[in-house]
C-alpha cells in the first residue's frame, strides 16, 4: 500500500529515531541500517532535510539528524513530501481516480475500511513509536 520510497523513508526515520537527540549519522550508516540503497537514500535525505524533518551537516564529519523530538514527526507528514496522495481516497480498481459515493467502485465501502485504517495508523504513528517497537537489530534486508 506504500510505495518503495516511502519505506525507504519510514526506515531511515526509525533508525534515526533510535539515536541520541545530537547524535547524527552518515548517508552511508543509515543506508547500511535500513537497508536503503545509498544513492538513492542521499536523495531521501536531501528531500527530508529541505522539508524540515532533518538536519544535515555538511563535511567529513557531517550528517544527518532529526530535527525534531522523533515523537513529534508523525509518519504522515514524513510520507506526504513524497507520496502527497497517500492519504487521498484514490479507487483500488480505477486507479489514480478518486473514489466516492457518487461514482463508486465496485470494492469501494471495503476499500474505505482499508484505506481509513492506513490512514489512522500513519496519523497516529511517530518516528519514535517504530524505533520503540523494536528497531534495534532488525535490518530491512
Amino acid at each position: 500500500m506504500l510505495s518503495q520510497t516511502s519505506e525507504h523513508v519510514l526506515r531511515a526515520l526509525a533508525f534515526l529515531a533510535t539515536l541520541p537527540p545530537e547524535q547524527g549519522a552518515t548517508a552511508g550508516g543509515i543506508a547500511e541500517h535500513a537497508g536503503v540503497p545509498r544513492r538513492y537514500l542521499s536523495k531521501l535525505l536531501r528531500v527530508l532535510t529541505r522539508a524540515q524533518f532533518l538536519v544535515g551537516k555538511p563535511g567529513a564529519k557531517g550528517g544527518y539528524r532529526l530535527k525534531a523530538s522523533a515523537a513529534r514527526i508523525r509518519l504522515v507528514d514524513a510520507i506526504v513530501a513524497f507520496d502527497p496522495q497517500v492519504t487521498q481516497p484514490i479507487c483500488v480498481l480505477r486507479g489514480t481516480r478518486l473514489c466516492g459515493r457518487s461514482s463508486p467502485c465496485p470494492v469501494h465501502d471495503r476499500w474505505k475500511l482499508v484505506r481509513g485504517s492506513l490512514n489512522r495508523f500513519l496519523e497516529t504513528t511517530t518516528a519514535a513509536d517504530l524505533a520503540r517497537h523494536g528497531w534495534r537489530g532488525w535490518s530491512a534486508r
